[in-house]
């Protein structure tokens, strides 16, 4: 009687070990058979086949079947076991040789270049495949090979990707944005399914769904971040508040339901308050007052530097007088006009920035609220007021580059006028200015006023000296 009771539930007994880990059929076939056998045994003394069944799982750890199968493996199939070995070798090797490119990089010492280089060829072309041929070894029953070619494509994407960036080689934007897509809609998908699918009871299908886009956001944050593109940073509040209010809690109440506690809405609703706490202080989180601090010095300098700057010129144009000929006036008059027009300009955005913060009028050296990032991005960026700036500096330095031979005294116009340059692009159209807090901003605004005067004095007393 017990033996056809155990034949008709024989699916169900090798499905359940399956889920725990065993997929290597010669093996499972004699867990199996010894699980049949103790079945038998135990229902030999009576009791019904639920409860034996239960009793004979429970006698068997969870974890301890995929290393009874893996030992099998390693014991039963010497190729595999060899393919085992030289993966950890390469692990190690590249691991130790990645890290140690990373130590080098962070020091400045030479050949860090070439270390990460090894460390991350080994790691895609030696270690990653060894690793997914052996993990597929060991699921071959309960994963299809694309999971794994999957697997192995995205970590080499973004390795590649990461090992371009640090490098500063081409390709590297590309590298990274095809490894994170598709690890978001090709790997984490898969995953999440599989482990779905094996899970025990399927009743908390939002735990999934909750990782899964957290795990995506954090990704995307990371790829906006590393690409500067607009809105990382609130791609990057949005990832850690998925992770701390909604991820960390349903993880802890999964924790209390597997340990048998029934009540886990206390726990649930301490762990939400507690995320957005922490949400809120990482929203607040600023740079520290040191900082700002050395930005609001550095700004009055600056300005004073300016003001000192514009006296020398004055006095120079003041020096030379009437007797000067009229086209070298002219010029000179021109010069002085289109730098005032671009130190007005700086004015106009300092002034707005101060009143955008409620401080209208306040010396720089007074200005309380350094923190704010608003300031920057609505009266320099989102205004058009910064953009504007930069191409008036590039005429300035065009119009410059034609009256000036010299190319000395050009290259120092140009150090002047950094902003003239690629470098105003990002200074006043990207994440620089719509994420900076607003003393930085200011700084920035202080460093090209200063830049412009310079350049005024330089190309004005060239002229007077070649004239």
């Amino acid at each position: 009687m017990s033996a056809a009771v155990i034949d008709e539930n024989y699916d169900r007994i090798r499905g359940d070990l399956i889920s725990r880990g065993l997929t290597y059929d010669r093996l499972l076939e004699d867990i199996v058979d010894h699980v049949c056998c103790m079945l038998e045994e135990e229902m030999g003394q009576g009791k019904d086949f639920e409860s034996s069944y239960q009793r004979v799982l429970n006698a068997i750890p969870d974890k301890q079947l995929p290393l009874i199968q893996h030992q099998t493996l390693l014991n039963l199939n010497k190729q595999y076991q060899r393919m085992k070995k030289i993966t950890y070798v390469f692990g190690l090797i590249s691991t130790v040789i990645m890290v140690l490119g990373a130590l080098f990089k962070r020091l400045h010492w030479p050949g860090a270049g070439i270390l990460l280089t090894v460390g991350v060829l080994m790691t895609v072309f030696g270690f990653l495949p060894l690793y997914f041929r052996s993990s597929y070894q060991e699921l071959k029953e309960k994963t299809k090979p694309i999971y794994h070619i999957v697997g192995y494509l995205t970590l080499s994407f973004i390795l590649l990707g990461a090992l371009c960036k640090s490098q500063h080689w081409p390709g590297a934007g590309v590298l990274l944005t095809v490894g994170v897509t598709m690890t978001v809609f090709g790997f984490l998908p898969y995953y999440f399914r599989l482990s779905y699918r094996e899970m025990e009871e399927k009743k908390n299908t939002i735990y999934g769904i909750v990782g899964y886009v957290t795990l995506v956001l954090l990704l995307a944050g990371a790829l906006f971040k590393i690409m500067h593109w607009p809105g990382a940073g609130w791609v990057i509040y949005t990832s850690i508040g998925f992770l701390v209010i909604g991820f960390v809690p349903l993880y802890v109440a999964n924790l209390f339901q597997k340990g048998g506690k029934e009540k886990i809405l206390l726990p649930y609703l301490v762990m939400v308050v507690v995320g957005i706490s922490l949400v809120m202080l990482i929203g607040n989180a600023r740079i520290p007052k040191e900082t700002l601090d050395l930005y609001r010095n550095e700004a009055v300098s600056d300005e004073i530097q300016t003001i000192q700057i514009r006296e020398r010129t004055a006095s120079l144009m003041e020096a030379a007088g009437d007797t000067l000929p009229v086209n070298l006036q002219m010029t000179l008059n021109l010069i002085h006009d289109k730098s005032r027009e671009l130190l007005v300009m700086i004015s106009v955005m300092q002034d707005g920035m101060k009143e955008f913060v409620g401080q209208p009028g306040v010396e720089t050296a007074e200005i309380t609220a350094m923190d704010n990032r608003r300031a920057g991005r609505e009266i320099v960026a989102e205004s058009g007021l910064g953009w504007e700036f930069v191409l008036g500096s590039r005429d300035f330095r065009a119009m410059l580059g034609e009256i000036i031979e010299d190319p000395v005294t050009m290259s120092q116009i140009d150090n002047h006028l950094h902003l003239s340059s690629t470098i105003g692009t990002v200074e006043y159209g990207g994440a620089d200015v719509t994420e900076s807090p607003m003393i930085r901003v200011y700084y920035v605004n202080g460093a090209a006023a200063m830049g412009v005067a310079l350049s005024e004095y330089v190309a004005i007393q060239y002229l007077l000296q070649h004239r």
